[in-house]
């Protein structure tokens, strides 16, 4: 770990130094509200799974906060919230730390219709056991392995055609499945359910080459959380991560368009665009170090460079746009025969023949493109480009004569 010891320690100083940032019951405006809570919460979790090597700082800010009287007003005003303010609440009570108060407020909120009213998501669902699992309070209705069935998880989002929130989806269910790697007696009996190898390792590549450092991280923590993590891939996305923050001293996040009103809201817009990707990469190193990921002997997935990981990225980012014909330039100039060449080339062979049109044999579904075309007098020709696209792609994506 030599090599990320000092964006630890620089990340975890930027943490301490902004810790004001995360209290949730600072009030200015109803957005930057939202955005302290949030984070409170994220910080509780990274603070869960760092443990023992908690900063004493944070985990007594955590705590003064989580029992404060203000903070169980907030719970009990917004019960179908519950999931906004869990964690703080879970981190109290794992550390022995929560005072009568709070489970007080805990129980009461619980009891509330709202909790069990609200219609989740599979991944929010899992948040719910996770949190009520960790504190003894899970009812027989939550079922992981039912809740999972239906899951990203155990039907994972193509990276031909994924959204990014489909991607988080995919990586919360592990995160709350796995405990967020703390090892606890409560959560000794749940489901081994492992992530899909090769459409993770695809989907890894996409976001790196749209400089999304933060689920990229967290597609790393759910392989080692799995046991399906090799060090060789650890070490490649660690130091992709590093090379990508230069000198700054938080983990850089993607790139940040920041909302016109939170500029109003008083919070510091590098700490709104990084806070988070510091906490998830703060969490990865402390779990890296612990388990030994960088010495992960599981089959390796992604190539040997960042480089060309971003340059297959590069396709299925064009994909994902459907911009297919600079999917498949990308594709045509790939000269490379690994491992992953192999698998990627594969997938985009059966991602073109789900593309094709069984009517028309065009690669590509172009509705909207062809009504266009015919109210501007040039269907013709645009349909003879369809043609000639469709005969590249299919040359371009044949199995190779060996």
């Amino acid at each position: 770990m030599r090599d990320f010891k000092s964006l630890r320690a620089r990340a975890s100083g930027w943490v301490l130094d902004n810790l004001a940032n995360f209290d949730p019951l600072i009030w200015t405006e109803k957005k930057a509200a939202y955005t302290r809570r949030k984070a409170f919460a994220e910080l509780a979790i990274y603070a869960y799974i760092e443990g023992d090597g908690l900063a004493p700082e944070i985990g007594d800010f955590i705590t003064r906060i989580a029992n404060h009287p203000d903070y169980h007003s907030l719970l009990r005003r917004n019960p179908r919230q519950l999931l906004l303010y869990s964690a703080p609440i879970g981190f109290v009570i794992a550390r022995g730390a929560a005072s009568r108060e709070t489970f007080a407020a805990l129980d009461a909120v619980l009891a509330c219709p709202q909790v069990m009213g609200v219609e989740r998501s599979a991944h929010r669902l899992m948040d719910l056991w996770q949190f009520l699992t960790l504190t003894g309070r899970c009812p027989e209705c939550l079922d992981a392995r039912a809740i999972l069935a239906t899951s990203a998880l155990a039907h994972p989002p193509t990276p031909f055609d994924c959204t990014l929130a489909e991607a988080y989806a995919l990586t919360h269910d592990v995160l709350f499945l796995r405990n967020f790697g703390v090892v606890a007696p409560q959560f000794a009996r749940a489901p081994d359910m492992r992530m899909d190898p090769d459409s993770t390792a695809l989907q890894i590549v996409r976001f790196m080459a749209e400089e999304n450092s933060d689920i990229v991280l967290e597609f790393l923590i759910c392989l080692g959380l799995s046991g399906q993590v090799n060090g060789a891939d650890a070490r490649l996305i660690l130091d992709w991560i590093v090379a990508r923050n230069g000198d700054a001293s938080y983990i850089a996040g993607p790139r940040f368009d920041p909302d016109a009103e939170m500029a109003y809201s008083g919070l510091d817009q590098d700490w709104v665009a990084n806070y988070h990707t510091t906490l998830v990469g703060l969490a990865l190193l402390v779990l890296t170090e612990r388990h030994g990921w960088l010495d992960g002997a599981a089959p390796q997935l992604l190539p040997e460079t960042a480089e060309h990981a971003v340059e297959w990225g590069t396709a299925l980012r064009a994909f994902n746009s459907y911009e297919l014909p600079r999917a498949l330039a990308v594709t045509d100039v790939m000269d490379r025969d690994g491992g992953f060449d192999r698998v990627i080339r594969a997938a985009i062979r059966t991602h073109v023949r789900r593309l094709t049109d069984p009517q028309t044999g065009l690669v590509g579904h172009w509705t909207d493109e062809m009504m266009a075309a015919r109210t501007t007098g040039v269907e013709k020709q645009f349909r003879a480009d369809l043609e000639v696209f469709s005969d590249m792609a299919r040359a371009i994506v044949a199995p190779k004569a060996a």
